[in-house]
């Protein structure tokens, strides 16, 4: 386990100077001078040659990446133009954002689509299958964005609208009478529509503020994970020892809690990694809808700002994060099936 691991280390430092070769050479290779283009075009020469000494762009090309990355690995990310802050601290303020956001949403991801994934799988063929397989075909289809925006309609929105309805009478205001205890529910939650409070107004006010953009987020990647799920359920079953629990007498609902799960989870921790980088990586969309002060927020500021310093270091640290992600999958792969540690 010890040599595999170490093996593991090895190729997760390997890519992590790769990945930072590819993220300061693109950089390098942007048309026109970076310092000119954070400042403007009416920016004065020496307002540019200032920058460009702060940038430390007048050094030789192998001297910048040397203290670019030394710099990164040291926890010092350069100091932002636009905010004039060091990025770590950016960093540091939104993470506090986007991190919960995406555990938020990964567990929730989990918890809909694992049993969902197992239903459909204990039905295969039936009514129940074909049900929950149709949802998760439209779940993988329809954008996160638009889920962010129904949800703010039905959960925000249409519990006061509905109140307007009861009052007119007719079909909608029978209609808005019948769900009216639903509708006091979510008027009684309070859920935001968009905005954040802060840590400091209260964990259960920062919250409330993430569990809309968090759905948002988690409904396609449910869609995702319980196809996968099902799918590597009913390759499992398939496979004779699992035909012999059967054949023994054992439930069929025990056999794929108990003997099929375990070997099918493989393909869906794999998933699981992709899906945990892809949230901490592709929050920008939905963290503008509900304009939330995330790491996606910043980047797309930084870019729209031409902060060139935080879009190189935040881009840097999501693909660290991704790496590491990969790198606790493939224990995770380990854990979860002693084979592969045999083999490798």
């Amino acid at each position: 386990m010890a040599v595999w691991l170490a093996s593991r280390l090895a190729m997760t430092a390997a890519t992590v100077l790769v990945a930072s070769l590819v993220v300061f050479g693109v950089m390098e290779v942007l048309p026109g001078d970076p310092a000119r283009l954070m400042l403007g075009m009416n920016a004065t020469q020496d307002a540019v040659a200032a920058l460009r000494t702060q940038m430390g762009l007048d050094l030789p090309l192998p001297v910048r990446y040397w203290t670019w990355i030394t710099g990164f690995l040291t926890g010092d990310l350069g100091r932002s133009y636009t905010y004039g802050v060091p990025v770590a601290e950016l960093v540091a303020e939104r993470l506090a954002v986007s991190l919960p956001l995406a555990l938020m949403a990964l567990a929730l991801s989990t918890l809909i689509a694992l049993p969902v994934g197992l239903f459909a799988a204990s039905r295969h063929g039936k009514t129940g299958d074909v049900a929950m397989m149709g949802l998760a075909q439209i779940g993988v289809a329809v954008p996160n964005f638009w889920f962010a925006i129904i949800l703010v309609w039905l959960l925000v929105l249409l519990p006061f609208q509905a109140q307007a309805w009861v009052a007119q009478g007719g079909l909608w205001g029978a209609l808005a009478t019948v769900l009216s205890p639903v509708f006091a529910f979510f008027q009684w939650l309070k859920l935001p529509a968009g905005g954040f409070p802060g840590w400091e107004a209260g964990s259960v006010a920062a919250l409330k503020a993430l569990i809309l953009p968090a759905i948002a987020l988690a409904l396609p990647q449910a869609a995702i994970l319980s196809r996968v799920t099902r799918s590597a359920l009913l390759e499992v079953l398939g496979e004779d020892y699992i035909r012999t629990a059967r054949a023994k007498g054992l439930p069929r609902n025990l056999v794929i809690r108990r003997h099929a799960l375990r070997n099918a989870l493989i393909p869906v921790i794999t998933i699981l990694g992709l899906q945990f980088s892809f949230l901490i990586a592709g929050t920008i969309i939905i963290e503008n809808v509900f304009y939330l002060p995330g790491l996606g927020r910043l980047v797309f500021q930084a870019i729209t700002q031409r902060d060139l310093i935080v879009v190189q270091s935040v881009t840097m640290l999501l693909v660290m994060g991704v790496i590491v992600v990969n790198l606790l999958t493939d224990v995770l792969y380990a854990i979860a099936d002693p084979r592969l540690r045999r083999a490798a």
